[in-house]
């Protein structure tokens, strides 16, 4: 799990800048440091001499929003304000989010006391300012352009340029600060008075200050143009380092169009992206396309923001972050993609509750996965069809597991956050402002909507966003966001819990291994090809589940004060080992919820522990690795033990595999289970269906997760010789997907978690139609715009035939050469209302996406046909369709 300083980095860095970050104000060249205050809500229009359009106007509304700037007490800002050095010191140290340094008494001529004392001492600790041999620093003398340059360079690290400063005729070769004025050049933050003259001696105004600051910490290119080896950003034309390549290849033009970059250059080549934005090129329209962006194996050495839905990571690394904002509303897919910070989902404001975001992923690792957001994930079966090892901590540039560990994020300790934030205890003025900014049934609408409106008067949109977006490519606030997070450490190993984006989290895990820290209420679903090897609930929080855990730990995450609130596990599902470590802690189990080890904290019973422990006794099977007393049956000739059984331990399946042949005219598969501690295994099996496993118990008792017998399925039990079980299973469709759950029990009747497979019955290399889903929008002339996503695997090509039942030879479903030619059973093509056609498939782990445009308020059937490389057609997929009356 992610620690609390890498936790806040992430997500306080987009958002909380203007939530979060201390601010200061700098008033007439003052700065007042002496605590951290709430953020400005004052924009440009408080100050009255701002002409329109001033070339400065971003600058000061970026600088008062954070609090770094404010209107004097006549209202005015005063740009052409000669700046002092002292000044320009405060200005500096203050946009660098500096605190004062009162420790320190670097000159002779500055006391402590002094206005802008503490921030000269500060950029002296910092190593940005020497003053003078007689070790004075004179803050009352005019700061120069050649200082101001200097001091820039030396807060940034910049390497010195001094051939970029050669075009200007009035800087001396060899000058003192000539490397600092071509460096700041290079990074396009400073420019000449005119084209050839820098003018050094003149004094620095405070207009030019502010935006000399801004355009290294706030700044975000764009990417205008991509050509063969060069690419254009903001009108200037740069040529690309040979390790960069793969990102700018032309296959990732249209990924990368109107991009948001930050970048380092030397002599218009680009050496190294620190930060990285993709937007979608129109916000208002909706693809139907996935754009791939492959990096071929290039660093981002910052953060990405990914901005726009239906795209494809592949073949690229970040050092920093990943940040999945709102605009990914339907799909994501990744593969051999490395994040070596941590990957964030951010809310959605305008989701609907049943709306969820479909991540797929293979070899991806995440680093932790951050949810805010319904979601459902897919770990994606690769070309050779076989799963991603998400444990392999072999691959290439990985020294970690390729782990995805996801952590829902739902609740809130506002009050805990005050006293982190101000240092003292809340009081109604400070939270007044909180409590206006946090509204607690909805954060991320709140501070989106609110706080962006009270800013710049409108609403927000991509364009608005680039201040945000800036603060993360530039890192300009890393080193305050570091610090604020520092201060929450006394909140416990994490800080989840400090904020809340939705009241109860969604989260559906299809396939792939997982490790869980839900911080507050939490609807969890695992899928019968997903794994959750441990998840961390934090107390007083509610888990919905549905499938299996292995191990689920109750812990206080937030460090926030005992609660008489129990900690509720409902729905239906097995937890192989249920761990609390507080004493304070109470639990109330759901009665379809297994425990088949509970550990409970040191002197704390079973029925101390659990609220309804008399009414679900049943359901716990051991305690502390003991069989649990209140489960014991006793037997006419009891053994030792105190009269109880032996002990025994947890059963385990660890392994299905299975092998289909022809057998009496028809496919019979044989199942070959391997289980620990077991002696009888129990199976239900049935034709697949999308939904959750069976519990432990249901299996026994040869039920699905309905409560059911399978239909069209079989259920039954074997015992485990050695270790082992072989059944076999009959009749089995050929082509058609199945579905086996098994359980393994102990001598003692505890059973194991549930192990589940799915299985087809036919060649595994033959192409096949896994899964189609479609959305409908309204089309010209009030028709239907229907977008189907197909997943497919072992497929080159997909054939497509939409037919109006109501017509005829429409009626019966075309064979699999059929759909390709692009008829209907009766031979021809399709007649009235109808459709056919064909799309290419790409890779397994990229679903197949299209859109036709159809008559409305009519049904149709729709028949799908995938094709391999060599020309072999899968079986033939149908599915109904209706579309809509639009009004």
């Amino acid at each position: 799990m992610a620690n609390v300083s890498r936790w806040k980095r992430g997500l306080v860095s987009f958002l909380a800048v203007v939530v979060l970050m201390p601010g200061f104000a700098v008033v007439n060249g003052g700065t007042d440091t002496s605590k951290p205050t709430a953020p400005n809500m004052n924009s440009i229009a408080e100050y009255k001499d701002i002409p329109n359009q001033a070339y400065y106007s971003q600058a000061l509304q970026v600088f008062t929003m954070l609090g770094t700037i404010a209107p004097s007490p006549e209202g005015t800002f005063d740009p052409q304000h000669r700046m002092t050095r002292g000044e320009f010191a405060a200005l500096l140290a203050a946009a660098l989010f500096l605190p004062d340094d009162t420790a320190t008494a670097a000159f002779t001529d500055m006391g402590n006391d002094q206005p802008n004392a503490g921030a000269v001492n500060a950029l002296y600790a910092k190593g940005v300012i020497k003053g003078f041999a007689d070790r004075t620093f004179r803050p009352d003398e005019p700061i120069t352009r050649a200082e101001t340059a200097a001091m820039l360079a030396k807060s940034f690290e910049l390497p010195d340029m001094p051939d970029r400063a050669a075009e200007f005729r009035d800087i001396p070769s060899g000058a003192w600060y000539a490397g600092a004025v071509g460096a700041l050049i290079n990074y396009r933050v400073i420019t000449g008075r005119s084209a050839h003259l820098y003018a050094p001696d003149s004094v620095v105004t405070k207009a030019e200050s502010i935006t000399f600051l801004y355009r290294k910490l706030y700044r975000v290119f764009r990417i205008d143009r991509i050509s063969d080896g060069s690419v254009t950003i903001d009108g200037e034309d740069y040529t690309v380092s040979e390790s960069l390549a793969g990102l700018f290849q032309p296959s990732n033009r249209d990924a990368l169009m109107h991009a948001k970059i930050n970048f380092t250059p030397r002599d218009h080549r680009i050496l190294s992206i620190e930060g990285l934005e993709l937007t979608p090129n129109n916000p208002q329209a909706e693809s139907a396309d996935v754009v791939e962006f492959n990096g071929g194996g290039s660093t981002i050495n910052g953060s990405l923001i990914v901005g726009r839905d239906k795209v494809k990571l592949s073949n690229l690394t970040i050092k920093g972050d990943v940040f999945i904002t709102e605009n990914v509303k339907h799909q994501l897919f990744t593969d051999q993609l490395d994040v070596e910070g941590d990957t964030y989902l951010l809310a959605n404001p305008s989701a609907q509750p049943e709306d969820e975001l479909r991540l797929t992923f293979n070899k991806t690792s995440f680093g932790t996965l951050l949810i805010s957001r319904n979601v459902r994930l897919n770990q994606a079966v690769d070309d050779e069809g076989t799963k991603a090892d998400t444990n392999s901590a072999q691959a290439a540039s990985k020294k970690r597991a390729k782990e995805v560990n996801a952590s829902a994020v739902t609740s809130d300790q506002i009050n805990s956050l005050y006293i982190a934030y101000f240092g003292r205890p809340a009081d109604m003025e400070g939270l007044s402002y909180f409590q206006s900014i946090l509204e607690f049934d909805n954060l991320s609408t709140s501070i989106i909507n609110s706080i962006y409106n009270n800013l710049f008067s409108g609403d927000w949109n991509n364009d608005s966003m680039s201040y945000w977006s800036s603060a993360i490519l530039n890192g300009g606030v890393s080193n305050a966001i570091l610090a604020f997070a520092q201060s929450l450490e006394n909140l416990g190993n994490s800080v989840t819990a400090l904020i809340s984006n939705i009241s109860v989290a969604q989260v559906h895990l299809d396939s792939g291994n997982f490790n869980i820290t839900a911080a507050g209420n939490t609807d969890l679903t695992v899928g019968m090809l997903a794994t959750v090897s441990n998840l961390v609930l934090n107390h007083a929080a509610t888990l919905h589940l549905t499938g299996s855990i292995e191990n689920v730990s109750i812990q206080n995450i937030a460090g926030d004060a005992p609660s008489d609130t129990s900690t509720e596990l409902t729905g239906s599902g097995t937890i192989a080992s249920l761990t609390v470590t507080d004493t304070a802690d109470l639990i109330k189990l759901g009665n379809l919820i297994t425990i088949n080890n509970l550990v409970p904290p040191a002197g704390v019973s079973a029925s101390q522990l659990i609220s309804n422990f008399n009414e679900i006794s049943s359901q716990v099977k051991n305690i502390n690795g003991q069989q649990n007393p209140t489960n014991v049956v006793y037997g006419s000739s009891p053994s030792s033990n105190n009269g109880n059984p032996p002990a025994a331990a947890i059963p385990t399946v660890t392994s299905v595999t299975y092998s289909i042949a022809e057998s009496g005219g028809g496919l019979t598969g044989t199942f070959t289970a391997h289980a620990s501690h077991a002696v009888k295994l129990y199976y239900v099996f049935s034709p697949y269906e999308d939904s959750s496993a069976p519990s432990a118990a249901q299996v026994k008792a040869g039920q699905t997760a309905g409560g059911n017998p399978p239909a069209n399925g079989s259920t039954g039990n074997v015992a485990a010789a050695s270790g082992q079980a072989v059944f076999n299973i009959p009749n089995l469709a050929a082509g058609e997907f199945n579905t086996i759950h098994i359980v393994a029990e102990n001598v003692n009747g505890v059973l194991s978690a549930v192990k589940s497979l799915i299985f087809k019955a036919e060649d595994a290399a033959r192409p096949m139609v896994d899964h189609v889903s479609y959305s409908t929008a309204e089309g010209l002339f009030k028709r239907t715009d229907v977008t189907f996503t197909v997943d497919t695997r072992n497929t080159s090509t997909l054939y497509y035939v939409i037919l109006f039942p109501g017509t005829e030879g429409n009626s019966d479903a075309p064979s699999a050469e059929q759909i390709k030619a692009g008829h209907s059973a009766s031979g021809n093509p399709p007649a009235t209302n109808g459709k056919a056609g064909s799309v290419s498939a790409s890779s397994s782990s990229v679903p197949s996406i299209f859109t036709v445009e159809l008559i409305s308020l009519l049904t149709y059937n729709v028949y799908f046909v995938a094709e391999d490389s060599n020309g072999v057609l899968s079986i033939p997929y149908s599915q109904e369709i209706s579309t809509p009356l639009w009004p």
